[in-house]
């Protein structure tokens, strides 16, 4: 069995939540990535990160986090949603079972349309067309070992699917 679960999703709360109670249910550790950014002094709060220093650095740390968590065991890390780039994939994959969480892109849209923001940054920053929210999603069910329909059920349902899964994937990698 690989060492690590990554699991993203487009809706981060979720991801969380079905993180957490994977790592409890498989007797893992947990790991959010947004923490390393408290590594630098980086403020956790993303408007001041993204009002301060800019998406460019956001990125950039990002990029570095998934080398980083790379180096972890028995862990299951709940990945930044915006890591869809060719080489991240390939750098969390050498390491990490990837576990795609789905809903549908109207979902998300919808979900943003209604969201509060903070400030013009972190507006621009998840202000985001359905086109690309679909490019997003198309990326991650191409590059996920593990796809999960999560739009509908609570978090420890969809953390059982997970489950149910994981097993499936392994036997089916062993046969």
């Amino acid at each position: 069995m690989v060492e690590n679960i990554a699991i993203v999703g487009l809706c981060r709360e979720q991801a969380y939540e079905v993180g957490k109670i994977l790592a409890d249910e498989l007797e893992m550790h947990f790991f959010d990535c947004i923490e390393l950014f408290e590594f630098d002094n980086i403020p956790r709060d993303l408007t001041t990160m993204l009002k301060e220093y800019g998406e460019r650095y956001y990125r950039a740390k990002e990029k570095g986090m998934l080398k980083y968590v790379g180096g972890f065991n028995n862990t299951v890390i709940n990945l930044e949603a915006g890591m869809c780039k060719k080489e991240n994939f390939k750098t969390i994959k050498k390491t990490c079972l990837l576990v795609y969480l789905h809903v549908p892109a109207s979902m998300v849209k919808k979900k943003l349309a209604t969201a509060t923001y903070k400030s013009k940054e972190e507006k621009k920053f998840f202000d985001v067309s359905e086109k690309k929210i679909q490019s997003r999603i198309a990326k991650y069910k191409a590059n996920a070992d593990i796809v999960v329909a999560s739009a509908h059920g609570t978090a420890l349902k969809i953390a059982s699917d997970v489950v149910r899964q994981i097993k499936a994937f392994y036997n089916y990698q062993q046969s």
